[in-house]
């Protein structure tokens, strides 16, 4: 994607993407500082809690390859293996990721805007 979008001070580009092919319901959160990304779902829904590998509610995780089942740690070999849509720059939104609630809030009016998800 190679994305030019603004870096926080930190230096992390911080989106929300749409990645059906991961979560096809929900925008995800997309942390992404050089060669190195993370991915968070707030909704909960990517949680299974017989495996665990699972991604808990913003539990940060990497996307694994389709083909091989491997993880996928580095951001442009991410980028070059999932469509992603709809971003949205969140680095000036002032949340702290331990502030689930107030993500998942933001992330599901969002969806909803959108037409993805719950709209409750």
């Amino acid at each position: 994607m190679g994305t030019a979008y603004g870096k926080d001070r930190t230096g992390h580009e911080k989106l929300l993407i749409l990645c059906p092919d991961i979560a096809p319901d929900t925008l995800l959160h997309y942390s992404r500082q050089g060669d190195s990304y993370r991915l968070r779902a707030f909704n909960g829904k990517l949680a299974d809690p017989d495996d665990p590998a699972s991604v808990g509610y913003g539990v940060p995780f990497h996307a694994l390859h389709p083909d091989t089942g491997q993880k996928i740690t580095d951001s442009d070999e991410f980028e070059r293996t999932y469509s992603f849509t709809s971003p949205v720059d969140v680095r000036d939104e002032g949340i702290s990721l331990d502030q689930k609630d107030r993500w998942r809030d933001l992330i599901a009016r969002r969806n909803s805007r959108l037409g993805i998800g719950r709209h409750d």
